[in-house]
């Protein structure tokens, strides 16, 4: 296998010159510290979750766990030495950065290794067609690929997109139509060492595709209809998720959301991915431009409120416009589920992973002052 860095060849065990490098590219230390890990003969590699959800928390991942996720993913791809090489986009501080490597290493794949960013895959590289690649990208990512030609005819020749650390809005699922190569979705955990199931996204779809779990996993769920999954990934123990599913079969689950995500106010249990989907019905605002969060009251114990990344588009923030698709809602859904306050900020903050970092940003409007709020005698 050959690393590929600013388009020139090393070797995995090249230690010492990529390190050189990291002195001017910081984001190759991660790399580094895992080539080093993988060589060794330590049984453990140290890591850290995101942070999207809760803040982060470093665990430890066993070797054998490393491994057997990294076949799991080569086996059901069809990844070979051959025709195939992975793309290393993320950091490799993280799961799904640090598993591209792991992949790669085990199977014997080039790996193509570049700066993480918002935008990251250079349009004239002649590394484009030198394998049929297979990229790990966040939605993010996506997004910012989607706007380049080159590379939406450079995808007739890759291998496959696996997309992963965040839900797909819908207009995301309708820009892989002018891909030409499959795009998967997946789902995984730091804990779970990567993912442990994949679905296709296909846009012409007319109904979700449920996720199909990868070979040797088991799953069920709790009385919270909350996954359960064990496999050699686990260490054939089962792992409780908080993760909310509807089961198809034993190897099929379609993905609900995060049961800690669940909006308690007043005693009602509110899912703000419902939420999201009503409010859009009136809202004329873009999908990717608004989260709907939980946060303190002193009556209801946590109040629904919307929160819009307003940018340049201030004009939707007119506080009568507001009023009146608060008024438009109201006649659509119980008044329980309207928002209580509408705030602006003028982007999202995001962890190192590109993930939406929700505890911050529930920080942040904490802070400022709503553009609407619903009247206290209303």
């Amino acid at each position: 296998m050959t690393l590929w860095i600013d388009e020139k060849p090393y070797q995995p065990a090249d230690f010492e010159a990529i390190r050189t490098l990291g002195l001017e590219k910081p984001w190759l230390v991660p790399v580094v510290d895992f080539l080093q890990f993988w060589f060794s003969e330590q049984s453990e590699w140290r890591t850290q979750t995101s942070g999207s959800t809760s803040s982060p928390k470093l665990i430890t991942i066993s070797r054998s766990k490393i491994h057997a996720s990294a076949r799991a993913t080569i086996d059901y791809f069809q990844l070979t030495a051959a025709d195939d090489g992975m793309i290393l986009c993320l950091s490799a501080q993280h799961v799904g950065g640090f598993m591209v490597l792991a992949r790669s290493l085990l199977a014997d794949l080039d790996v193509w290794i570049l700066e993480p960013s918002s935008k990251p895959i250079p349009e004239n590289s002649p590394i484009l067609n030198h394998k049929n690649w297979f990229i790990s990208l966040v939605p993010m990512q996506l997004a910012a690929f989607q706007d380049s030609e080159q590379l939406q005819k450079a995808s007739e020749l890759w291998k496959g997109i696996l997309l992963g650390g965040a839900s797909l809005s819908s207009s995301q699922i309708n820009q892989t139509r002018f891909l030409r190569c499959p795009v998967y979705q997946s789902y995984g955990m730091t804990e779970t060492v990567s993912h442990i199931a994949v679905r296709q996204i296909l846009a012409s779809a007319e109904e979700e595709i449920p996720y199909n779990v990868l070979p040797e996993i088991e799953i069920k769920t709790n009385d919270n209809e909350c996954l359960a999954l064990r496999g050699a990934i686990t260490g054939f123990e089962w792992i409780q998720t908080t993760d909310r599913v509807e089961i198809v079969n034993p190897q099929a689950f379609f993905y609900l959301g995060r049961a800690d995500d669940l909006i308690n106010s007043g005693a009602i249990k509110m899912d703000p991915v419902l939420l999201k989907k009503m409010y859009l019905q009136v809202f004329n605002w873009d999908e990717d431009s608004l989260q709907v969060l939980g946060l303190p009251d002193e009556i209801l114990g946590r109040k629904v409120v919307l929160v819009f990344r307003s940018r340049n588009e201030n004009k939707l923030l007119d506080l009568n416009y507001l009023e009146a698709k608060v008024l438009e809602l109201s006649a659509i859904i119980d008044s329980h589920f309207l928002p209580k306050a509408i705030y602006s900020v003028p982007d999202f903050p995001l962890t190192a992973t590109f993930k939406i970092d929700k505890p911050a940003l529930a920080r942040q409007v904490a802070l400022l002052q709503p553009v609407w709020q619903k009247p206290i005698s209303a």
